[in-house]
């Protein structure tokens, strides 16, 4: 993700439970983001307990369709007011929002965007980097998302196939090896399900939207 620029400060997702990801409609100065269709995941999905709290960085995401992959971007809005356009790698980012908001990395790429680039913060972070440049919790996201999607097709495409993959990437690290490790004997069948269909369902209905049309979602994910 790259930030492109911003607005003013007046502008304003076994035993886990399975609900309906909530959906942040977003105002950017004037009215509402210009789209010719707009549409939420409606699909069930499930989060981590530790993500979804009060203290959490909330932040709104509309993320509109170009003409072409790389005209992508997505309208960012803060909670305590103001909002930031953020270009955006599709393929990426939005199994990314998924899979963090899941399993609860708060430090991934969407967590550091949440923390760092609100409008009272000087700091706009290289969010473009290699996951795991400079930002520890990019690389654990990132073994977590290759794990779920399994582009590579490494195994099978269950709960264990993924702590699987999990743990072989934890070997092939050093010092995040045992932050790896430890996600993948935290996470329950439900949340692993859960992260799998959410994927699916997000690059469905974005799969279904002309151009122009946004993806409205949260950071995190809400219930």
């Amino acid at each position: 993700m790259t930030i492109l620029g911003g607005h003013g400060r007046d502008t304003l997702w076994g035993s886990s439970p399975r609900a309906t990801a909530a959906v942040a409609y977003m105002a950017a100065p004037g009215g509402s983001v210009a789209t010719k269709d707009s549409v939420a995941i409606k699909d069930s999905v499930a989060i981590k307990d530790s993500v979804a709290t009060k203290d959490s960085a909330t932040i709104g995401i509309a993320i509109v369709k170009g003409e072409t992959p790389a005209a992508d971007w997505a309208l960012v809005t803060f909670s305590a007011g103001g909002s930031r356009k953020v270009a955006v790698q599709v393929v990426i980012d939005l199994p990314h929002l998924v899979v963090e908001s899941v399993f609860g990395i708060d430090d991934g790429r969407w967590g550091t965007l949440a923390a760092t680039c609100a409008p009272e913060n000087d700091r706009v972070p290289d969010t473009s980097r290699a996951p795991g440049a400079g930002v520890p919790g990019h690389c654990v996201a990132a073994a977590a998302v290759d794990a779920v999607v399994n582009r590579w097709r490494r195994g099978p495409d269950t709960p264990q196939g993924v702590r699987d993959r999990l743990r072989a990437r934890a070997k092939r690290e050093t010092w995040l090896a045992a932050r790896i490790a430890e996600l993948a004997d935290a996470l329950d069948d439900a949340e692993i399900r859960a992260a799998g269909d959410g994927v699916q369902a997000a690059c469905r209905q974005w799969a279904r939207l002309p151009v122009g049309g946004a993806l409205r979602l949260t950071w995190p994910m809400r219930f």
